[in-house]
Protein backbone atom coordinates (compact mmCIF):
# COMPACT_ATOMS: atom_id res chain seq x y z
CA UNK A 1 0.00 0.00 0.00
CA UNK A 2 1.11 3.78 -0.34
CA UNK A 3 -0.24 7.57 0.10
CA UNK A 4 0.94 10.45 -1.47
CA UNK A 5 2.18 13.24 1.08
CA UNK A 6 0.98 16.75 1.45
CA UNK A 7 4.26 18.83 0.18
CA UNK A 8 5.21 21.37 1.98
CA UNK A 9 6.26 24.94 0.61
CA UNK A 10 9.50 25.21 2.47
CA UNK A 11 11.86 22.41 4.27
CA UNK A 12 9.49 21.34 7.69
CA UNK A 13 10.66 19.17 9.98
CA UNK A 14 9.35 15.22 9.66
CA UNK A 15 6.32 14.56 11.32
CA UNK A 16 7.34 11.36 13.46
CA UNK A 17 4.16 10.90 14.97
CA UNK A 18 2.48 10.83 11.77
CA UNK A 19 4.74 8.35 10.04
CA UNK A 20 4.20 6.04 13.01
CA UNK A 21 0.72 5.87 13.23
CA UNK A 22 1.32 5.42 9.11
CA UNK A 23 3.53 2.72 9.80
CA UNK A 24 1.58 0.90 12.51
CA UNK A 25 -1.31 0.61 9.81
CA UNK A 26 1.49 -0.97 7.51
CA UNK A 27 1.07 2.18 4.90
CA UNK A 28 4.12 2.55 3.13
CA UNK A 29 5.21 6.59 1.94
CA UNK A 30 5.20 7.77 -1.60
CA UNK A 31 8.42 6.56 -3.31
CA UNK A 32 8.73 10.11 -5.20
CA UNK A 33 8.38 11.68 -2.39
CA UNK A 34 9.93 9.62 0.74
CA UNK A 35 10.34 12.63 3.32
CA UNK A 36 7.69 15.49 2.09
CA UNK A 37 10.03 17.27 0.56
CA UNK A 38 10.11 19.00 -2.73
CA UNK A 39 12.36 17.11 -5.31
CA UNK A 40 13.76 14.85 -2.08
CA UNK A 41 17.16 12.56 -3.42
CA UNK A 42 16.55 8.94 -3.47
CA UNK A 43 18.59 7.74 -1.11
CA UNK A 44 21.61 9.79 -1.37
CA UNK A 45 22.88 11.40 1.27
CA UNK A 46 25.63 13.19 -0.95
CA UNK A 47 22.98 15.02 -2.32
CA UNK A 48 21.78 16.71 0.94
CA UNK A 49 23.94 19.08 3.53
CA UNK A 50 24.61 17.40 6.53
CA UNK A 51 22.58 19.94 8.56
CA UNK A 52 19.59 18.75 6.71
CA UNK A 53 20.85 14.94 7.95
CA UNK A 54 20.18 16.11 11.73
CA UNK A 55 17.30 17.69 10.84
CA UNK A 56 15.77 14.73 9.66
CA UNK A 57 17.02 12.12 11.77
CA UNK A 58 14.61 9.24 12.01
CA UNK A 59 16.82 7.10 13.70
CA UNK A 60 13.15 5.74 15.53
CA UNK A 61 12.10 2.45 16.95
CA UNK A 62 9.60 0.60 15.18
CA UNK A 63 8.36 -2.22 16.60
CA UNK A 64 12.00 -3.18 18.11
CA UNK A 65 12.84 -3.97 14.86
CA UNK A 66 12.45 -1.82 11.86
CA UNK A 67 13.90 1.84 11.77
CA UNK A 68 12.21 4.38 9.50
CA UNK A 69 15.41 5.50 7.55
CA UNK A 70 16.70 9.01 6.60
CA UNK A 71 16.02 9.19 3.13
CA UNK A 72 13.59 6.38 1.78
CA UNK A 73 10.42 5.36 1.90
CA UNK A 74 11.49 1.65 2.28
CA UNK A 75 11.63 0.23 6.09
CA UNK A 76 15.26 -0.81 6.14
CA UNK A 77 15.55 -3.75 8.77
CA UNK A 78 18.73 -2.75 11.35
CA UNK A 79 18.46 -5.39 13.72
CA UNK A 80 20.45 -4.88 17.14
CA UNK A 81 23.37 -7.81 16.42
CA UNK A 82 23.28 -8.70 19.68
CA UNK A 83 20.08 -9.92 19.48
CA UNK A 84 20.72 -11.86 17.08
CA UNK A 85 24.09 -12.81 17.92
CA UNK A 86 24.15 -16.41 16.92
CA UNK A 87 24.08 -15.40 13.28
CA UNK A 88 25.98 -12.34 13.32
CA UNK A 89 29.48 -12.64 11.08
CA UNK A 90 33.03 -13.40 12.68
CA UNK A 91 34.32 -9.92 12.09
CA UNK A 92 31.16 -8.02 13.40
CA UNK A 93 31.72 -10.38 16.56
CA UNK A 94 35.66 -9.37 16.65
CA UNK A 95 34.64 -5.74 17.15
CA UNK A 96 31.75 -6.40 19.88
CA UNK A 97 34.48 -8.17 22.14
CA UNK A 98 36.89 -5.37 21.48
CA UNK A 99 34.75 -2.95 22.31
CA UNK A 100 33.19 -4.96 25.40
CA UNK A 101 36.41 -5.19 26.49
CA UNK A 102 37.59 -2.03 25.76
CA UNK A 103 34.36 -0.51 28.00
CA UNK A 104 34.79 -2.85 30.97
CA UNK A 105 38.44 -1.61 31.06
CA UNK A 106 37.77 2.01 30.92
CA UNK A 107 38.23 3.38 34.51
CA UNK A 108 35.07 5.11 34.57
CA UNK A 109 33.16 2.63 33.62
CA UNK A 110 35.42 0.31 36.69
CA UNK A 111 34.35 3.10 39.38
CA UNK A 112 30.42 3.20 38.16
CA UNK A 113 30.65 -0.84 38.35
CA UNK A 114 32.64 -0.40 41.64
CA UNK A 115 30.06 2.06 43.46
CA UNK A 116 26.99 -0.20 41.97
CA UNK A 117 27.74 -3.45 42.98
CA UNK A 118 28.19 -2.61 46.56
CA UNK A 119 24.89 -2.06 47.12
CA UNK A 120 24.27 -5.74 46.77
CA UNK A 121 24.07 -7.33 50.32
CA UNK A 122 25.41 -10.74 49.40
CA UNK A 123 25.23 -13.94 51.64
CA UNK A 124 28.61 -15.97 52.50
CA UNK A 125 29.64 -18.33 50.03
CA UNK A 126 27.42 -16.49 47.38
CA UNK A 127 26.05 -18.10 43.64
CA UNK A 128 26.40 -15.53 41.05
CA UNK A 129 24.61 -15.85 37.79
CA UNK A 130 25.60 -13.19 34.93
CA UNK A 131 23.29 -13.22 32.05
CA UNK A 132 24.34 -11.82 28.83
CA UNK A 133 27.86 -12.08 30.10
CA UNK A 134 29.42 -12.14 27.01
CA UNK A 135 33.35 -11.58 26.73
CA UNK A 136 32.99 -12.23 30.42
CA UNK A 137 34.44 -8.99 31.47
CA UNK A 138 32.30 -8.36 33.87
CA UNK A 139 31.91 -12.39 35.25
CA UNK A 140 35.43 -12.34 35.76
CA UNK A 141 34.91 -8.95 38.47
CA UNK A 142 32.30 -10.82 40.24
CA UNK A 143 34.31 -14.08 40.79
CA UNK A 144 36.90 -11.38 42.55
CA UNK A 145 34.44 -9.87 44.93
CA UNK A 146 33.72 -10.71 49.13
CA UNK A 147 31.59 -13.72 49.86
CA UNK A 148 31.34 -15.31 46.02
CA UNK A 149 32.35 -18.73 45.88
CA UNK A 150 31.08 -19.27 42.40
CA UNK A 151 30.40 -17.61 39.16
CA UNK A 152 28.22 -18.74 36.24
CA UNK A 153 28.32 -16.49 33.11
CA UNK A 154 25.50 -17.81 30.65
CA UNK A 155 25.47 -16.22 27.24
CA UNK A 156 23.80 -17.30 23.90
CA UNK A 157 27.00 -16.65 21.49
CA UNK A 158 29.52 -19.54 21.36
CA UNK A 159 31.87 -16.88 19.72
CA UNK A 160 31.90 -14.86 22.78
CA UNK A 161 31.79 -17.46 25.58
CA UNK A 162 35.30 -19.26 23.90
CA UNK A 163 36.61 -15.99 23.96
CA UNK A 164 35.30 -15.84 27.78
CA UNK A 165 36.68 -18.98 28.59
CA UNK A 166 39.66 -18.33 27.31
CA UNK A 167 40.28 -14.90 28.81
CA UNK A 168 39.27 -16.47 32.62
CA UNK A 169 41.31 -19.25 32.14
CA UNK A 170 43.04 -19.66 35.61
CA UNK A 171 39.91 -18.64 37.59
CA UNK A 172 39.09 -21.53 39.67
CA UNK A 173 35.56 -20.45 40.44
CA UNK A 174 34.03 -19.23 37.52
CA UNK A 175 32.21 -21.30 34.55
CA UNK A 176 30.48 -20.08 31.58
CA UNK A 177 26.97 -22.28 29.82
CA UNK A 178 25.27 -21.22 26.38
CA UNK A 179 22.20 -20.14 26.64
CA UNK A 180 19.15 -17.95 26.39
CA UNK A 181 18.10 -15.41 28.65
CA UNK A 182 14.29 -16.00 27.93
CA UNK A 183 14.58 -19.71 29.29
CA UNK A 184 16.98 -20.02 31.53
CA UNK A 185 18.65 -23.36 32.03
CA UNK A 186 18.93 -23.81 36.07
CA UNK A 187 16.43 -24.64 38.13
CA UNK A 188 14.46 -22.90 40.72
CA UNK A 189 16.20 -21.25 43.75
CA UNK A 190 19.85 -21.59 42.68
CA UNK A 191 21.68 -18.38 42.70
CA UNK A 192 22.07 -15.49 45.67
CA UNK A 193 22.51 -12.97 42.67
CA UNK A 194 21.69 -12.40 39.08
CA UNK A 195 23.40 -9.84 37.09
CA UNK A 196 22.10 -8.36 33.82
CA UNK A 197 25.32 -5.78 33.27
CA UNK A 198 24.22 -3.54 29.65
CA UNK A 199 22.38 -7.29 28.31
CA UNK A 200 18.70 -6.39 28.55
CA UNK A 201 18.43 -3.57 26.15
CA UNK A 202 20.02 -5.98 23.68
CA UNK A 203 16.87 -8.74 24.39
CA UNK A 204 13.69 -8.84 22.90
CA UNK A 205 10.84 -9.38 25.12
CA UNK A 206 13.03 -8.62 27.93
CA UNK A 207 10.62 -8.70 30.67
CA UNK A 208 11.09 -12.78 29.94
CA UNK A 209 14.42 -12.37 31.03
CA UNK A 210 13.81 -10.60 34.32
CA UNK A 211 11.04 -13.17 34.95
CA UNK A 212 13.45 -16.09 34.41
CA UNK A 213 15.96 -13.85 37.00
CA UNK A 214 13.14 -14.33 39.33
CA UNK A 215 12.71 -18.31 38.95
CA UNK A 216 16.40 -18.81 39.37
CA UNK A 217 17.19 -16.83 42.56
CA UNK A 218 16.95 -17.90 45.78
CA UNK A 219 14.33 -16.90 48.54
CA UNK A 220 15.69 -13.26 49.77
CA UNK A 221 18.07 -12.89 46.31
CA UNK A 222 19.23 -10.25 44.62
CA UNK A 223 19.06 -8.87 40.98
CA UNK A 224 21.36 -6.45 40.00
CA UNK A 225 20.68 -4.37 36.70
CA UNK A 226 23.11 -1.56 34.85
CA UNK A 227 22.39 -0.61 31.61
CA UNK A 228 22.78 2.11 29.31
CA UNK A 229 19.96 5.25 28.99
CA UNK A 230 21.21 4.88 25.60
CA UNK A 231 18.40 7.89 24.33
CA UNK A 232 20.80 9.92 26.31
CA UNK A 233 23.77 9.26 24.08
CA UNK A 234 25.23 12.25 22.97
CA UNK A 235 28.70 13.04 21.06
CA UNK A 236 27.53 16.43 20.10
CA UNK A 237 29.13 19.85 20.86
CA UNK A 238 26.41 22.22 19.61
CA UNK A 239 23.45 21.97 17.61
CA UNK A 240 23.46 19.81 14.20
CA UNK A 241 26.57 18.57 15.05
CA UNK A 242 26.68 15.89 12.21
CA UNK A 243 29.14 13.80 14.40
CA UNK A 244 25.30 13.07 16.58
CA UNK A 245 24.38 11.33 13.19
CA UNK A 246 26.93 8.84 13.88
CA UNK A 247 25.95 8.07 17.56
CA UNK A 248 22.04 7.86 16.73
CA UNK A 249 23.37 5.45 14.21
CA UNK A 250 25.32 3.42 16.37
CA UNK A 251 22.51 3.17 18.84
CA UNK A 252 19.75 2.04 16.49
CA UNK A 253 22.02 -0.48 14.83
CA UNK A 254 23.46 -1.81 18.10
CA UNK A 255 20.82 -1.48 20.34
CA UNK A 256 17.46 -3.27 20.88
CA UNK A 257 15.41 -0.40 23.09
CA UNK A 258 16.95 2.37 23.71
CA UNK A 259 14.19 3.38 26.21
CA UNK A 260 14.46 0.20 28.60
CA UNK A 261 16.24 1.73 31.04
CA UNK A 262 13.14 3.86 32.21
CA UNK A 263 10.70 1.42 32.22
CA UNK A 264 12.38 -1.43 34.14
CA UNK A 265 11.46 -0.40 37.81
CA UNK A 266 7.58 -1.49 36.49
CA UNK A 267 9.17 -4.25 35.09
CA UNK A 268 10.90 -5.70 38.11
CA UNK A 269 8.14 -5.29 40.41
CA UNK A 270 5.81 -7.13 37.70
CA UNK A 271 8.31 -10.51 38.09
CA UNK A 272 7.32 -10.15 41.83
CA UNK A 273 10.77 -8.43 42.94
CA UNK A 274 10.85 -5.30 45.33
CA UNK A 275 12.59 -2.48 44.16
CA UNK A 276 15.68 -1.56 46.59
CA UNK A 277 17.31 0.88 44.75
CA UNK A 278 17.18 3.01 41.17
CA UNK A 279 20.61 4.92 40.47
CA UNK A 280 21.95 6.69 37.64
CA UNK A 281 25.41 6.87 36.98
CA UNK A 282 26.93 9.46 34.14
CA UNK A 283 29.94 7.63 32.11
CA UNK A 284 31.49 10.67 30.07
CA UNK A 285 34.38 10.39 28.17
CA UNK A 286 36.36 13.72 26.63
CA UNK A 287 40.03 12.90 27.24
CA UNK A 288 41.24 9.07 25.98
CA UNK A 289 37.40 8.80 24.24
CA UNK A 290 38.45 5.13 23.37
CA UNK A 291 34.92 3.59 23.88
CA UNK A 292 32.84 6.56 22.46
CA UNK A 293 35.11 6.66 19.67
CA UNK A 294 34.24 3.06 18.89
CA UNK A 295 30.43 4.36 18.75
CA UNK A 296 31.36 6.96 15.95
CA UNK A 297 32.62 4.31 13.62
CA UNK A 298 30.54 1.74 13.83
CA UNK A 299 27.57 4.60 13.74
CA UNK A 300 29.44 5.47 10.89
CA UNK A 301 29.63 2.45 9.27
CA UNK A 302 26.16 1.88 9.88
CA UNK A 303 25.40 4.61 7.93
CA UNK A 304 27.73 3.71 4.93
CA UNK A 305 26.07 0.20 4.73
CA UNK A 306 22.42 1.54 4.81
CA UNK A 307 23.39 3.63 1.90
CA UNK A 308 22.72 7.01 3.75
CA UNK A 309 26.27 8.48 3.52
CA UNK A 310 29.46 7.65 0.86
CA UNK A 311 32.36 5.91 2.39
CA UNK A 312 34.67 9.15 1.98
CA UNK A 313 32.05 11.02 4.33
CA UNK A 314 32.10 8.13 6.66
CA UNK A 315 36.09 8.75 7.26
CA UNK A 316 35.83 12.32 7.09
CA UNK A 317 33.45 12.28 9.98
CA UNK A 318 35.44 9.69 11.75
CA UNK A 319 38.96 11.99 11.23
CA UNK A 320 36.69 14.88 12.73
CA UNK A 321 36.00 12.82 16.13
CA UNK A 322 39.82 12.04 16.52
CA UNK A 323 41.15 15.73 15.47
CA UNK A 324 38.76 16.48 18.51
CA UNK A 325 39.92 14.19 20.63
CA UNK A 326 43.61 15.00 19.89
CA UNK A 327 42.83 18.59 20.46
CA UNK A 328 40.81 18.08 23.68
CA UNK A 329 37.40 19.25 22.23
CA UNK A 330 35.27 15.52 22.16
CA UNK A 331 32.62 15.11 24.37
CA UNK A 332 30.67 11.91 24.75
CA UNK A 333 28.27 10.77 27.25
CA UNK A 334 25.96 7.95 27.85
CA UNK A 335 24.00 8.35 31.14
CA UNK A 336 23.47 4.84 32.85
CA UNK A 337 20.68 3.25 35.17
CA UNK A 338 21.35 1.19 38.44
CA UNK A 339 18.45 -0.97 39.98
CA UNK A 340 18.62 -3.37 43.11
CA UNK A 341 16.07 -5.26 43.53
CA UNK A 342 15.11 -8.42 46.15
CA UNK A 343 13.06 -11.55 45.79
CA UNK A 344 10.99 -11.38 48.92
CA UNK A 345 12.13 -13.77 51.48
CA UNK A 346 9.74 -16.15 52.87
Amino acid sequence: MSRALNVAPKIQPVDIVGRFRDLERGVRTHENNPIGLPDAPQGRLQSMPIPALILFKAFCYIDQEFRLPLLTGEYLPMPDPYSQITTVAPGILDVLIKAMELRAADPRSQAIRKVFLSLVDLPDAARVLEIGCGSGAITRELAHLPKVAEVVGLDPSPVFLAKARQLAAGIANLYFDEGDARSLPYADNEFDLAVFHTCLTHVPGPEKAVAEAFRVLRQGGHLAILDGDYSTTSVAVGDHDPLQACAEAAIAGLVNDRWLSRRLPGMVRSSGFHLQRLDSYGYLQADSPDYMLTLVDRGADILVNSSRIDSALADGLKKEARRRAESGEFFGFIAFTGLVARKPPL
